[in-house]
């Protein structure tokens, strides 16, 4: 799943176009289809005050439940930008994806705080940005959805200091320059940005307009149009006019403007503009799907000698030490040794995570349930993680690899070791920052790119249970499946609360008398792969061809959006 950063790709499909709405399958918002019919609902040539375009307009659509939905909504000013296309004259909105959208103002729920009087507008003619008087009357177009609720908001929970010169902003999958940058041209800010080494790395650019505005506080905290938090203007007085790469017919570029809040100027190229890079978290974009891989061929290791990289995942494992049968406490004493003394030249390994090891495991029956060739060292036996269980401190969670399943052990007792570097997984993330819960039945991780049906199911066997995933049309979706064991192991909860299912995105899950939800994963022909959620543990196996037993339909987003 891609979040909000290739929205400035015109040259890809990104739409899904239905009869009512387009679904943006980068964003995961709903945009209505204007009319061009004079007389229906949404008449693309039809405008109103703010109050009406709330008040009326909005509650007409969601009374008349327009598209099979009722959560209509005016767009915030990040969000509408997103369907913004810079490099269209005229008008902005491709109607042939949007209908019948007129030159004009469309609102944004953004309120213009110095003045509440008034609200944010995007003009559509070439895309500017500007405050209009509330009781004035212009055009709207409605959004619901999402994939991240905070973006275009001041929630700033989204944004990470790293505390290395940059931040991260988790609702675009963007990572900027914490400082700012003296004044110079477009071309002079490009090469600057591209030889930046900031923070170890190398592929740092110049923002778009689109990307640029997304670290605006519209909400004008403290007095300032930027979330001075995380950005400050020390060295260079005022956060003024920043440059933009997006281009403004051939010889200007946007440029937003900090100090008041505006974006949709231009300049000349030749000006001298502040500017702040910017760069994608492709490593995050490059592991979401990856934990999860499932088929024998969607593996790429390179290396020998027991040192091993998951092309897929940039994880780098090292099981040429590969200790065996030591307690948890002496596990961690190792992997101190092994840093002390730069273990084949790195100071950085550690115990894997549960979701890491999980990514290298085969449930296709072979044994050591590893994948490919690449893994010569592992041994079917247990294998400790870096996590202790969370509801007793005696206890930690390992890996048994003749099978692939996962389950907890006493400290004391003897399990093996295996090392990894590179790129942690991002599954510690708190459960009310990963989820978002959608109005329509789903829940969507933003981890793993995977939308999950919140409610139950009745308990069927497996082949009943994939045939109930065929037929289901839920949100809007008719792409659902039974989920893979790799899959359904995301869900375990066994980070958070006393609970080994995350309580607040799927509360009714059904963990009595045994607890067990099954997968499409089968187990020597005769049993099927299933977690726990009773106990936490996964891996476990139960009878497919008689046995009844819950389990969560699953869809993969950006497929068919």
């Amino acid at each position: 799943m891609k979040l909000y950063d290739s929205y400035m790709n015109e040259n890809e499909n990104i739409f899904d176009i239905k009869k009512d709405y387009v679904i943006d399958k980068n964003t995961g918002l709903y945009w209505e289809i204007k009319s061009y019919d004079k007389a229906a609902l949404n008449s693309g040539e039809n405008q109103y005050t703010f109050s009406q375009a709330c008040n009326e307009y909005l509650k007409s659509l969601n009374d008349n439940s327009y598209g099979g939905f009722s959560d209509w909504r005016i767009p915030n000013m990040d969000e509408l930008r997103t369907i913004v296309d810079y490099a269209r004259k005229e008008n902005v909105f491709d109607t042939r994806i949007f209908g019948n959208c007129q030159v004009g103002d469309y609102w944004s729920s953004n309120v213009f705080i110095p003045q509440p009087e008034m609200s944010w507008v995007i003009f559509s003619g070439f895309g500017s940005a500007i405050a209009k008087v509330r009781d004035s009357e212009r055009y709207v177009i409605a959004v619901r959805g999402g994939n991240d609720t905070r973006f275009g908001t001041d929630d700033t929970s989204r944004f990470t200091d790293n505390g290395d010169g940059t931040v991260t902003d988790l609702s675009t999958g963007l990572m900027w320059q914490q400082g700012e940058n003296q004044r110079a041209d477009i071309t002079e800010a490009e090469k600057i940005c591209s030889k930046m080494t900031l923070a170890g790395y190398t592929d740092w650019r110049l923002p778009t307009i689109k990307e640029i505005n997304t670290i605006q506080d519209l909400s004008y905290k403290n007095g300032s149009w930027f979330f001075d938090d995380f950005f400050k203007a020390e060295g260079v007085s005022g956060m003024l006019h920043y440059r933009a790469s997006t281009m403004f017919y051939n010889h200007y570029s946007w440029v937003t403007n900090f100090s008041k809040g505006y974006d949709g100027y231009y300049a000349g190229t030749d000006a001298p503009l502040l500017f702040r890079a910017v760069r994608t978290i492709d490593s995050t974009e490059k592991m979401r799907s990856a934990y999860i891989k499932s088929d024998e061929n969607d593996y790429l290791y390179s290396g020998s000698d027991g040192i091993i990289t998951d092309e897929k995942t940039g994880y780098v494992w090292n099981e040429k030490y590969a200790k065996n049968s030591c307690s948890f406490e002496e596990a961690k004493e190792f992997l101190k040794k092994a840093n002390q003394t730069e273990l084949d030249g790195y100071s950085d390994w550690r115990l894997p995570l549960r979701e890491e090891l999980r990514s290298i495991m085969c449930y296709d029956g072979r044994i050591p349930a590893v994948e490919g060739d690449s893994f010569k060292n592992i041994a079917p036996g247990f294998v400790w993680t870096a996590q202790e269980n969370k509801n007793d401190n005696s206890l930690a969670w390992a890996f048994y690899m003749g099978y692939g399943c996962c389950v907890v052990m006493r400290k004391e007792e003897f399990g093996g070791v295996i090392l990894v570097r590179g790129n942690k997984s991002s599954y510690e993330m708190k459960s009310d920052e990963r989820f978002i819960i959608n109005n329509d039945g789903t829940v969507t991780d933003k981890i793993t790119s995977l939308m999950w049906m919140k409610d139950e199911t009745p308990m069927l066997t497996i082949e009943e249970a994939k045939e109930y995933c065929q037929n289901m049309n839920l949100g809007g979706y008719n792409d659902w499946y039974l989920p893979s064991m790799k899959e359904l192991g995301t869900i375990v909860n066994i980070t958070e609360g006393e609970k080994w299912f995350f309580e607040s995105v799927f509360p009714e899950t059904n963990i009595y008398p045994q607890g067990f939800y099954m997968t499409s994963d089968i187990f020597d022909k005769s049993f099927g792969w299933g977690c726990n959620f009773q106990f936490g543990f996964d891996g476990y196996y139960a009878d497919k061809t008689e046995g009844k037993y819950p389990f969560r339909p699953v869809r993969k987003i950006g497929e068919n959006g």
